[in-house]
Order: C-alpha cells, then sequence, then structure tokens
C-alpha cells in the first residue's frame, strides 16, 4: 500500500483516578492494581487488533497523546509497554511528539525519568490551581507543592516540554486570586500553559451543589473577563496563543491538539 505523506494521531485513553475531582465528567475508573493489569493486557491486545484491521493505512505516526483519566496512575513500565506495543505494529515517526497526561502528586522524578528515556517528549501536568483552598474545594489529591514538586522533577528528567493545565471561573475566585494563580505557574517557567473556564457539568458533585443552591459560580460575562485577564497575562510573559486556550513559548506548541483543531485524523 502506498504510503501518504501526512501523518496521523494516536490517542490512548487510561481511564483510572486515584479520585475523582468534583467537576470532572470524564469517564473514569478507580485506580485499583489488578484492575490496571488487566486494563494493560486488554489494550496491548487492542493495539494489536485495529493494526491488523489497518488503522493507519501505512501512514506514519508523529503524534501519540496518553489522556485520561490519570495516565501516570499506571507505573512508567506499563506505560512504556503501551508505547512499545505502539511503536510494534504502527509506523512511529522517530521525531515523534508523545505526550503524556500527569497528576502532580502521582510522579517522581526516577518515574519521569523512565518516561523520557523510553520516548516520551511532553509532560502535562493538571495543576488546576496554586491556591490550596481551590484544590480543597475541587477534590483535588495534590496540593500546591506537589505541583512545584512535579515541575521540578520533569526538568530533572529532561522532558523537553512541561505543560501546566489551569482552570478559572472557580466558586468565589476573585480576579486578584486568578492573576495570582497565573503568576504562580509562570513563575515554574512552563514551555507551554493551557487554562480553561470550569464547566458545570451534569451529574457532577459541582453540579449537585449549584443546583442546591450550595454554590455560585461565576456569570458568563465574569468569566469572559477572567479570561482576557489570563491571555493578556500570558502574552505579556512571553507566551504565544496558539489555540482558544493554549499558550507556548516558541517551537513548545502541541502538535496532537494542533492536530484535532486542524482535523487530521487520529
Amino acid at each position: 500500500m502506498n504510503r501518504r505523506h501526512d501523518g496521523i494521531g494516536l490517542y490512548l485513553h487510561i481511564p483510572f483516578c486515584e479520585r475523582r475531582c468534583r467537576f470532572c465528567a470524564f469517564f473514569t475508573r478507580d485506580h485499583q492494581d489488578g484492575r490496571s493489569v488487566a486494563f494493560v493486557a486488554d489494550l496491548l491486545g487492542e493495539i494489536t487488533l485495529a493494526a491488523d484491521a489497518g488503522l493507519g493505512c501505512g501512514r506514519r505516526v508523529d503524534t501519540v497523546y496518553f489522556g485520561g483519566g490519570t495516565p501516570t496512575t499506571l507505573s512508567a513500565a506499563q506505560l512504556l509497554a503501551i508505547l512499545n506495543a505502539c511503536r510494534e505494529r504502527f509506523d512511529l515517526a522517530p521525531e515523534a511528539e508523545i505526550s503524556i497526561e500527569a497528576n502532580p502528586l502521582g510522579v517522581d522524578q526516577p518515574a519521569l525519568s523512565a518516561l523520557r528515556a523510553g520516548g516520551v517528549s511532553r509532560v502535562s501536568f493538571g495543576a488546576q490551581s496554586f491556591d490550596d483552598a481551590e484544590l480543597d474545594a475541587a477534590g483535588t489529591p495534590h496540593k500546591v507543592k506537589d505541583i512545584t514538586g512535579a515541575v521540578h522533577a520533569a526538568r530533572e528528567a529532561g522532558l523537553p516540554t512541561v505543560n501546566l493545565d489551569l482552570m478559572y471561573g472557580f466558586p468565589g475566585q476573585s480576579a486578584a486570586r486568578w492573576l495570582a494563580n497565573l503568576d504562580a505557574a509562570i513563575a515554574l517557567e512552563p514551555d507551554h500553559l493551557s487554562f480553561y473556564g470550569l464547566t458545570i457539568e451534569e451529574g457532577t458533585s459541582f453540579h449537585r451543589d449549584v443546583e442546591r443552591g450550595r454554590m455560585t459560580v461565576p456569570d458568563e460575562d465574569a468569566m469572559a473577563g477572567l479570561y482576557e485577564m489570563g491571555r493578556e497575562r500570558l502574552e505579556a510573559a512571553g507566551y504565544r496563543r496558539y489555540e482558544v486556550s493554549n499558550f507556548a513559548r516558541p517551537g513548545h506548541e502541541c502538535r496532537h491538539n494542533l492536530g484535532y483543531w486542524t482535523d487530521r485524523e487520529w
């Protein structure tokens, strides 16, 4: 079969979390060692089936993205087994961007070094906030100190690109607190920053609290104002917006995410 010159991306969903955050509506399952072992075995089989069925059609894979859930609930060895299966069954480009989402509490420098040695080139930490009160309200397992430690560990491991995900529009969040979050993130000098407005999704703990009148969130005008503040702050710090919620230093744009916006196959 003739090779097409346009590359494709692979997305691998790891559904496990240590616990569900109160705003989260994604498909997740509680992490258990036995469950994750079975999942990895099934995923390896699925990769083989997909390749045998012709997925990819002889085309080069130039991005791989581990999303979730929290991929780093799996061990580095498990994640690399999945990545190596992709290498064996698909035409993975030597210069492929390989991204992995991580919770700041769930990784350390040895694990990140192993992932880097195995080819991972980008790590995205779900920081969400640099305010422990906001993190507690959101039900995240990590604290601010864990974010700082995770970024330092990623640098020590030699990860070429480090991203921090932030959220704005937390209940009671002031403009000053939002800007303080951004400044704390910028101070860690990540290569990439993303920020997303809090969306109250049906079925989440936050949604139940809003429905019962226990919690209020900013209205649309306030959210728009927070977004503009964030954009201005990041651009002033040297980050370029290349997509609605994503900002990067030159050369650190997420190629996998860009593929979604350009309608590339994945």
